[in-house]
């Protein structure tokens, strides 16, 4: 999944307070709250979370990302979103939940139509 450098800055914001909440990280940016976390996580989630952490500077610094820095951005956001929120699902855009809402009451109205003619 391709990102883009201001969703990454918005993304990385919500994992930093994130590791605030869940594993009681300290420091004053991103990379010290990572390695304060370190001893609670696998080293893979770690890695990735380091990796983002430099690109979330390089962002917030002004720098262009490349494309591919960006794809790679997003698949490890998805990756380590599990492990951060404890287990907890990327939540759904509201549009999504609005369409199913009117399906639902669409089937509910056909339901009714037709069992009371």
């Amino acid at each position: 999944m391709k990102i883009s450098a201001s969703k990454l800055i918005s993304e990385m914001k919500k994992i930093e307070g994130l590791l605030d909440s869940n594993f009681n990280a300290t420091g004053s940016n991103l990379r010290d709250k990572i390695l304060t976390a370190t001893k609670q996580m696998p080293k893979g989630i770690v890695e990735k979370l380091t990796y983002l952490a430099g690109l979330y500077e390089r962002a917030q610094a002004g720098e262009k990302l490349s494309s591919d820095e960006l794809r790679q951005a997003g698949y490890w956001i998805n990756a380590v979103y599990p492990y951060i929120t404890n287990g907890a699902q990327i939540r759904a855009a509201w549009g999504s939940k609005l369409v199913w809402l009117i399906l639902a009451a669409a089937a509910c109205f056909a339901a009714f139509y037709f069992l009371h003619r």
